[in-house]
Protein backbone atom coordinates (compact mmCIF):
# COMPACT_ATOMS: atom_id res chain seq x y z
CA UNK A 1 0.00 0.00 0.00
CA UNK A 2 0.85 3.40 -0.82
CA UNK A 3 1.69 5.09 2.52
CA UNK A 4 -0.47 7.83 1.87
CA UNK A 5 -3.54 6.03 0.85
CA UNK A 6 -6.55 5.47 2.56
CA UNK A 7 -6.65 1.63 1.36
CA UNK A 8 -5.62 -0.99 -0.53
CA UNK A 9 -7.65 -3.94 -2.18
CA UNK A 10 -6.14 -7.43 -3.24
CA UNK A 11 -7.93 -10.29 -4.55
CA UNK A 12 -5.41 -13.21 -3.28
CA UNK A 13 -7.20 -16.08 -5.39
CA UNK A 14 -10.35 -15.32 -7.03
CA UNK A 15 -12.88 -17.74 -5.87
CA UNK A 16 -14.35 -19.98 -8.06
CA UNK A 17 -17.82 -20.56 -6.43
CA UNK A 18 -19.66 -18.18 -9.35
CA UNK A 19 -21.74 -14.92 -7.06
CA UNK A 20 -18.76 -14.82 -4.70
CA UNK A 21 -15.39 -12.35 -4.37
CA UNK A 22 -12.86 -13.23 -2.40
CA UNK A 23 -10.75 -9.89 -1.42
CA UNK A 24 -8.39 -8.58 1.25
CA UNK A 25 -9.47 -4.96 2.03
CA UNK A 26 -6.67 -3.05 4.23
CA UNK A 27 -7.56 0.22 5.81
CA UNK A 28 -4.53 3.15 6.74
CA UNK A 29 -5.72 3.77 10.08
CA UNK A 30 -2.95 6.78 10.58
CA UNK A 31 -4.83 8.04 7.19
CA UNK A 32 -8.18 7.81 8.08
CA UNK A 33 -8.02 8.73 11.87
CA UNK A 34 -9.90 12.31 11.54
CA UNK A 35 -12.10 11.07 8.69
CA UNK A 36 -15.57 11.05 9.04
CA UNK A 37 -18.48 8.25 9.04
CA UNK A 38 -19.05 9.46 5.48
CA UNK A 39 -15.75 9.55 3.92
CA UNK A 40 -14.85 5.89 5.17
CA UNK A 41 -18.42 4.70 3.98
CA UNK A 42 -17.19 6.00 0.67
CA UNK A 43 -13.49 4.71 0.88
CA UNK A 44 -15.40 1.02 1.63
CA UNK A 45 -17.64 1.28 -1.29
CA UNK A 46 -14.24 2.25 -3.53
CA UNK A 47 -12.71 -0.66 -2.60
CA UNK A 48 -15.52 -2.60 -2.65
CA UNK A 49 -15.11 -1.89 -6.83
CA UNK A 50 -11.46 -2.35 -6.85
CA UNK A 51 -12.50 -6.14 -5.59
CA UNK A 52 -15.15 -6.29 -7.88
CA UNK A 53 -13.23 -4.86 -10.90
CA UNK A 54 -10.37 -7.60 -10.20
CA UNK A 55 -12.64 -10.49 -9.60
CA UNK A 56 -14.96 -10.06 -12.93
CA UNK A 57 -12.34 -9.07 -14.94
CA UNK A 58 -10.64 -11.65 -17.20
CA UNK A 59 -7.24 -9.72 -18.35
CA UNK A 60 -5.27 -8.19 -15.76
CA UNK A 61 -6.64 -5.01 -14.82
CA UNK A 62 -4.47 -2.07 -13.17
CA UNK A 63 -5.36 -0.05 -10.48
CA UNK A 64 -5.55 3.05 -13.04
CA UNK A 65 -7.67 0.89 -15.16
CA UNK A 66 -9.41 0.09 -12.15
CA UNK A 67 -10.06 3.82 -11.87
CA UNK A 68 -11.09 4.75 -15.05
CA UNK A 69 -13.70 2.03 -14.93
CA UNK A 70 -15.01 3.58 -11.70
CA UNK A 71 -14.92 7.80 -13.05
CA UNK A 72 -18.23 6.70 -15.26
CA UNK A 73 -21.30 8.90 -14.32
CA UNK A 74 -23.26 5.63 -13.99
CA UNK A 75 -20.59 4.25 -11.58
CA UNK A 76 -20.23 7.69 -9.72
CA UNK A 77 -24.27 7.63 -9.21
CA UNK A 78 -23.83 4.44 -7.91
CA UNK A 79 -21.12 5.03 -5.67
CA UNK A 80 -23.48 8.24 -4.54
CA UNK A 81 -26.55 6.72 -3.58
CA UNK A 82 -25.09 3.96 -1.45
CA UNK A 83 -23.19 6.34 -0.11
CA UNK A 84 -26.49 8.38 0.78
CA UNK A 85 -28.32 5.56 1.88
CA UNK A 86 -25.98 4.03 4.29
CA UNK A 87 -25.23 7.48 5.95
CA UNK A 88 -28.96 7.88 6.12
CA UNK A 89 -29.53 10.89 3.83
CA UNK A 90 -27.06 12.99 6.38
CA UNK A 91 -25.75 14.43 3.40
CA UNK A 92 -26.74 16.14 -0.07
CA UNK A 93 -26.42 14.13 -3.29
CA UNK A 94 -23.52 16.60 -4.19
CA UNK A 95 -21.77 15.77 -1.59
CA UNK A 96 -22.16 12.18 -1.79
CA UNK A 97 -21.44 12.48 -5.84
CA UNK A 98 -17.83 14.45 -4.35
CA UNK A 99 -16.57 11.19 -1.87
CA UNK A 100 -17.13 9.43 -4.61
CA UNK A 101 -14.63 10.71 -7.08
CA UNK A 102 -12.32 10.03 -4.21
CA UNK A 103 -9.31 8.51 -4.79
CA UNK A 104 -10.65 9.17 -8.76
CA UNK A 105 -7.99 12.39 -8.86
CA UNK A 106 -4.69 13.21 -8.23
CA UNK A 107 -3.45 13.59 -5.00
CA UNK A 108 -0.06 12.28 -2.40
CA UNK A 109 -1.09 8.65 -2.63
CA UNK A 110 -2.22 8.59 -6.89
CA UNK A 111 0.14 10.06 -9.05
CA UNK A 112 -2.41 10.90 -12.37
CA UNK A 113 -6.44 12.22 -12.80
CA UNK A 114 -8.56 9.46 -14.25
CA UNK A 115 -9.86 11.09 -18.34
CA UNK A 116 -13.61 11.22 -16.10
CA UNK A 117 -12.00 13.57 -13.85
CA UNK A 118 -10.47 15.76 -15.88
CA UNK A 119 -13.63 16.00 -18.37
CA UNK A 120 -14.84 17.75 -15.33
CA UNK A 121 -15.12 21.64 -14.97
CA UNK A 122 -12.25 23.23 -12.91
CA UNK A 123 -14.89 24.20 -10.79
CA UNK A 124 -16.32 21.16 -10.19
CA UNK A 125 -12.67 19.59 -9.51
CA UNK A 126 -12.25 22.15 -6.63
CA UNK A 127 -15.14 21.36 -5.32
CA UNK A 128 -14.57 17.81 -5.21
CA UNK A 129 -10.96 17.85 -3.75
CA UNK A 130 -12.33 20.47 -1.26
CA UNK A 131 -15.24 18.35 -0.10
CA UNK A 132 -13.14 15.15 0.27
CA UNK A 133 -10.21 17.12 2.42
CA UNK A 134 -13.65 18.52 4.60
CA UNK A 135 -14.79 14.93 5.11
CA UNK A 136 -11.39 12.96 5.95
CA UNK A 137 -9.86 15.58 8.18
CA UNK A 138 -13.28 16.21 10.45
CA UNK A 139 -14.66 19.48 9.24
CA UNK A 140 -17.95 17.66 7.63
CA UNK A 141 -19.54 15.20 8.05
CA UNK A 142 -20.47 12.61 11.15
CA UNK A 143 -17.19 12.07 13.10
CA UNK A 144 -16.26 8.46 14.14
CA UNK A 145 -15.72 8.49 18.52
Amino acid sequence: MVDSADAHTVTDNPTSNPGYIQARITFNLSELQNASKEYIVATIFHECLHAYIMNTRTDSTSNDESHELMATSANIDLVANAIRETCNNRISLQEARDLAWGGLYKSSAKTIDTQGFLNLSSSDQVRIKETNVDFKYGSSGKQCK
